[in-house]
């Protein structure tokens, strides 16, 4: 199989050769792991700089806690839960 430039597929086989566009999206989603993320190792320093974390927005990030209690408790993933002590660092 070969992808050109435009989009164009050519699937060349003993039989046949075979033409088509592929479609793509920009907005992929990505596929499940087989791994959990471990947790958050303790004494270990947070990556990330105080100028990204300046940039964090509180009620952000809480106007989708509904939306993700609900996702968590339909997975159970309530034990995988982030948010807890999330903003004490700040």
């Amino acid at each position: 199989m070969s992808l050109a430039t435009d989009m164009m597929v050519w699937n060349v086989t003993d039989d046949r050769i075979t033409e088509r566009m592929a479609t793509a999206t920009h907005e992929a989603w990505p596929v499940s792991g087989t791994a959990v993320q471990p947790p958050p190792v303790a004494g270990q320093p947070n990556p990330m700089s105080d100028f990204i974390r300046s940039g964090k927005w509180r009620e952000g990030y809480e106007a989708s806690d509904d939306m993700l209690d609900e996702h968590a408790e339909k997975y159970g993933l309530e034990d995988q839960d982030w948010r807890d002590g999330y903003w004490d660092e700040q």
